[in-house]
């Protein structure tokens, strides 16, 4: 009777560890859910992921040894020992990319939502990463259009160079970031005109991808497959709940995606060769020249070669179209490419996994721009 109590209890207790270990680390994923929020703070989610992955390892060593005290035979032993030191890792992994989370080119990464998390601030009510935009009577007022590279993805809001122009010419003039992740040319016009303070000088920063706009209007996108389609449900819900699998998988992805999209004629750098697309980009474009005639605002494009090693490739394809058609079109032009090119490709980007200027790029274009002002 006694040797029934006593294995009940072991059972028992094998049983609520087992369980205790389960809902901790259920709840480990669940927190991922929580980074996308902005109700809550990051700090609180990496506390709480450090420890519910914490105590789930231990939660699972209590399980083992009791386990272990059931079935004392050598097999279930060394299968117990192989699940926890698997297990042990996975949670280390996990703890560790709960920590390291550098921005990637892929918005949806999780470890880029909590880079994000940490770093994508001030954001003012518009929606713009900047402080609320307001008027000083007495100052000229300069407004930044663009996409992720002048909103400054990849790095802190000290270091845009919106951020270097506003602290160098804060005596004459107030500075206002528009810049928008995944913007191109039509909506950045969009956000000029949508702007509650009106410009004196007016500076797009014109990426490759802008051409975007004109690939729309003419139904064109490059043939490219996303990897995670041809994963079954659960790969795509354990890629989708672990930092530590949607890192790796998200790395390798970026890979395949970046060969298919070179590889695809319809890739916005060769469409720049096209003729009927290019003249409705500049269509796009005029309409910054025509605004900037018609309320007597001065215009300058800064254009911003691919930062990786196609960089040459990407200023003679992309870069001479828009020089020329600021030659045209008497625009202001920057070149960014001619102050860039000499520096190492680990240089130019903000990480490894991120091709969006680095902190020394940013310098390198508010120089420019400050002397052109």
């Amino acid at each position: 009777m006694k040797l029934i109590k006593t294995n009940n209890k072991l059972f028992y207790k094998t049983f609520f560890s087992f369980l205790l270990f389960f809902l901790l680390f259920l709840f480990s994923f669940l927190l991922n859910y929580y980074i996308i929020s902005p109700k809550h703070k990051i700090l609180i989610f990496i506390i709480l992921k450090t420890i519910s992955l914490t105590l789930s390892v231990f939660a699972f060593i209590s399980f083992s040894f009791y386990f272990s005290n059931i079935f004392k035979s050598k097999i279930v032993k060394n299968i117990t020992v192989s699940v926890f030191s698997f297990i042990l890792l996975f949670s280390i992994l996990e703890i560790f990319y709960t920590y390291y989370t550098p921005s990637t080119n892929v918005f949806t990464d999780l470890s880029n939502k909590i880079w994000q998390k940490k770093y994508w601030n001030p954001i003012n009510s518009l929606g713009y990463r900047d402080v609320e935009p307001v008027e000083n009577g007495g100052k000229k007022n300069i407004l930044i259009t663009g996409d992720s590279f002048v909103a400054g993805h990849g790095v802190r809001y000290e270091d845009v160079f919106s951020s270097v122009l506003k602290k160098e010419l804060s005596q004459e003039y107030n500075v206002f970031n528009l810049g928008v992740c995944g913007s191109h040319t039509e909506r950045e016009y969009d956000s000029l005109l949508t702007y509650p303070i009106k410009p004196d000088i007016i500076i797009l920063g014109y990426y490759h991808n802008d051409i975007e706009s004109a690939m729309i209007k003419h139904n064109i996108q490059p043939k490219i497959s996303n990897p995670k389609d041809k994963l079954s449900s659960f790969s795509k819900f354990l890629i989708d709940n672990s930092l530590f699998l949607n890192f790796i998988f998200s790395i390798k992805a970026k890979s395949q995606i970046s060969a298919e999209f070179m590889e695809s004629e319809q890739n916005d750098i060769l469409l720049y060769l096209n003729e009927d697309i290019w003249n409705t980009q500049k269509q796009s474009l005029k309409k910054f020249k025509e605004y900037s005639n018609e309320n007597n605002v001065r215009l300058i494009i800064v254009f911003i070669p691919g930062l990786g090693e196609g960089i040459a490739f990407t200023n003679v394809i992309a870069g001479k179209k828009i020089e020329d058609f600021c030659r045209e079109e008497n625009i202001e032009f920057i070149n960014i490419y001619q102050h860039i090119k000499n520096l190492p490709a680990s240089k130019r980007i903000a990480n490894k996994f991120d091709q969006h200027p680095s902190p020394e790029v940013h310098k390198i274009i508010a120089k420019e721009l400050l002397m052109q002002l």
